[in-house]
């Protein structure tokens, strides 16, 4: 059984425009600074000792309904890496990250109102195509959109049933036109001397 973890690590930020706030932040590897608007995150501990941490495409996770995100770093002595990229999703809780010192580098979050325009340019597929792309949005209960997940992660639980995955004849048609053309001709790869 999992239990909450027992320390609260929260660390408030202030409103938008007030000015950062600073920390000092030991070496880490690896690691994940987790935000979230309006609310607090729920950590939990599950016997190993090991932590849970959010699960953003779970249904009966604790912060699910919430608005949350996170970035990974790394700060060692060799470097500080900072990683806001998404493969798995993207949040309505958009990360920007900005490195200041003999130059500046700033890495911009998605635009206002990207997430809301990627979920309505979802749903409008699935209506086209009959393909479940609508369920990779993932509203709050008066349905605000909080994240879209990539389709990995809606297609996940079917691994072992995969007569009933979301997406599975997606490429039938294409697949079934590259190998007739290739069926009657020639395809050279270049291996570019390996």
């Amino acid at each position: 059984p999992q239990t909450p973890l027992p320390v609260d690590c929260a660390i408030p930020l202030k409103a938008a425009g007030a000015g950062p706030v600073v920390l000092t932040l030991p070496q880490m590897y690896g690691a994940r600074v987790y935000f979230v608007r309006d609310d607090t995150l729920s950590f939990y501990l599950n016997p190993g000792p090991a932590l849970v941490e959010p699960a953003f495409a779970t249904s009966t996770d604790a912060n699910y309904a919430r608005t949350w995100s996170f970035c990974e770093f790394t700060f060692n002595p060799d470097q500080l890496y900072a990683n806001i990229s998404y493969v798995d999703l993207v949040t309505a809780l958009p990360i920007g990250l900005t490195l200041t010192g003999t130059q500046t580098h700033t890495v911009a979050p998605l635009p206002d109102g990207a997430v809301d325009r990627i979920a309505a340019d979802l749903t409008a597929q699935a209506a086209r195509d009959g393909q479940p792309w609508d369920k990779l949005v993932i509203r709050s209960g008066d349905g605000k959109v909080l994240r879209v997940i990539s389709p990995q992660n809606l297609m996940a639980p079917f691994f072992d049933r995969p007569d009933q995955m979301p997406f599975r004849d997606l490429w039938t048609s294409y697949i079934d036109q590259v190998w007739e053309k290739y069926r009657s001709t020639d395809l050279s790869i270049d291996l570019q001397g390996v």
